[in-house]
């Protein structure tokens, strides 16, 4: 269960995102700070993109779904181990600007 610290959950789902996470992860983590929490939910990836922002973002709360389970019952799956008041949906290719 991650139990969030503010009101706000940013979530996101990952299947084999590793590189968009690299990509977009940093600023997204700069506008999180101090005002809400990140969550990566990784949709049972074959690859290391659990391991690498569990490395590369120790900030990021990470749950990973022992099977893929597309989508949308990737969100639903993942949401219900999430403690917060609101939650943010986004993809793993979005840019915050």
């Amino acid at each position: 269960m991650v139990v969030c610290r503010h009101d706000t959950a940013v979530v996101v789902l990952s299947y084999h995102g590793k590189d968009l996470h690299q990509l977009f992860f940093p600023q997204l983590l700069l506008e999180a700070k101090n005002h809400y929490d990140v969550v990566l939910i990784d949709n049972a990836s074959t690859d290391d993109t659990y391991d690498y922002v569990k490395q590369q973002f120790p900030e990021v709360h990470l749950i990973r779904l022992d099977v893929n389970r597309g989508f949308a019952n990737g969100y639903y799956e993942g949401l219900k181990q999430i403690q917060a008041k609101y939650y943010v949906l986004l993809s793993a290719d979005f840019e915050i600007t």
